[in-house]
């Protein structure tokens, strides 16, 4: 029997945490903040923001544990499913974080546990919806919409439903929902095979690789359409929009557009691993923009640092395919 070891599980762990897709969370999270009409102290932001970046990873140990069958084919390398990481710590551990989240966040303001219970929910849903076409990625979308409430409200002490109402929240949260959509559609590409053996219909495997990879340009399309309405309407700011917005918005489409035609070209196999990385910095970056409604400078700043980090912790995770 292999001796457990406390260090190299917390590696594992950290590992499994997958921490590239974190901003993701994280800045659905910083764009509740920045449009909540609020003015937090850093250390309330630092802990909403840190909550959702390592709540994203506890979800991601979860996912793999309820995913494990498929995983054994899909992604062999990743530490639960390898054994490096061992599975009673690995769960005890998620435990331990979610139930520090919770306590932290009722202090925060108790009324937003609902959303901390709805989005770690969700995630738990998602690994079943999965296998249904179309209904994994309405719910992957969903998982990650209720970041925007959840922070608005952790940081302005709001009732659940002023906020859960609030027109401009709700514009964010359905624009967070369709952007993560798309990214959850072409992460099943990875996972085809495995999917396709383990009888896993999502919309990849229901369609097939060669008319999804180009289904994937045109649903590139449907938050931007959505978002150019929004701003057009001037629901979240005055129109015109800053130069610098337009910008990023220039700039986030034409990085999803890379990786669509990346997908076009590498659909499968390891080049599709990187294909990916550049629409989870596409995703981080339409989500990144949004605060470039409120404070253009800020975003355009984290706009710029977000993809590096990105692509660095993407490279560190080169034998661990995501």
């Amino acid at each position: 029997m292999q001796k457990f070891s406390l260090k190299d599980n917390l590696v594992a762990y950290i590992i499994s945490m997958r921490w590239y897709g974190s901003f993701i969370a994280g800045m659905a999270g910083f764009v509740g903040i920045m449009f909540s009409a609020a003015n937090p102290s850093t250390i309330t932001q630092i802990a909403v923001l840190g909550i959702l970046f390592i709540g994203w990873g506890v979800n991601q140990v979860v996912n793999d544990y309820l995913g494990l069958e498929e995983d054994k084919h899909n992604a062999p390398k990743r530490p639960l499913v390898s054994g490096r990481l061992n599975t009673k710590f690995a769960l005890g551990l998620s435990v331990g974080l979610f139930i520090i989240g919770i306590i932290i966040t009722y202090f925060l303001n108790k009324e937003a546990v609902i959303f901390y219970f709805v989005i770690f929910g969700l995630n738990i849903i998602y690994e079943r919806a999965k296998r249904v076409p179309l209904l994994g990625n309405i719910t992957f979308g969903l998982l990650i919409a209720p970041c925007v409430y959840y922070a608005a409200m952790c940081v302005s002490g709001e009732r659940f439903l002023p906020v859960l109402f609030d027109r401009k929240l709700a514009t964010l949260a359905m624009l967070v929902w369709l952007v993560n959509f798309v990214l959850c559609f072409f992460s099943d590409f990875k996972d085809y095979e495995g999917d396709k053996k383990a009888n896993i219909k999502t919309l990849v495997v229901l369609l097939g690789i060669d008319k999804s990879k180009y289904l994937g340009t045109v649903l590139i399309l449907v938050p931007f359409l959505y978002l150019y309405f929004v701003v057009k309407a001037g629901i979240l700011a005055p129109y015109p929009p800053d130069a610098y917005f337009v910008l990023m918005r220039i700039a986030a489409f034409l990085c999803f557009l890379f990786a669509g035609v990346r997908f076009i070209k590498y659909p499968q196999g390891s080049a599709t691993y990187y294909s990916l990385k550049w629409v989870f910095a596409a995703t981080v970056a339409f989500i990144t923009m949004l605060i470039g409604l409120v404070d253009p400078l800020l975003s355009m700043l984290v706009f710029v640092i977000n993809p590096l980090l990105i692509g660095i912790i993407f490279y560190l995770y080169a034998d661990y395919p995501v």
